[in-house]
């Protein structure tokens, strides 16, 4: 069950960045666009921006919910790991609409 919330919470947290980081970006992408940068290179600068900021919830969230719910059991490396890559998902589908 714990799991589950550290993945619900990692889903919203990344669609929330997502959908921030494109609405509060919105002119400079038309601009962005209508100079020549294709659709592609603009999502990899967002996600490039976005990357590091995944990574920090995640180890957060990863870290606070050891800390007060104790040791699960699997390895943390692949809880960490799956949880990293749940938000790069979630976040990309949201940079993606």
């Amino acid at each position: 069950m714990a799991v589950l919330v550290q993945v619900l919470m990692v889903i919203f947290l990344s669609a929330r960045n997502g959908a921030r980081e494109i609405a509060g970006e919105r002119g400079a992408i038309d601009r962005e666009r209508l100079a020549g940068a294709g659709p592609l290179a603009v999502l990899l600068s967002k996600m490039a921006f976005l990357g590091p900021v995944i990574l920090a919830q995640t180890l957060w969230l990863g870290v606070s919910v050891e800390i007060f719910i104790g040791t699960l059991p699997g390895s943390a490396a692949l809880r960490f790991l799956l949880l990293a890559l749940t938000g790069a998902a979630f976040t990309s589908l949201c940079l993606a609409l």
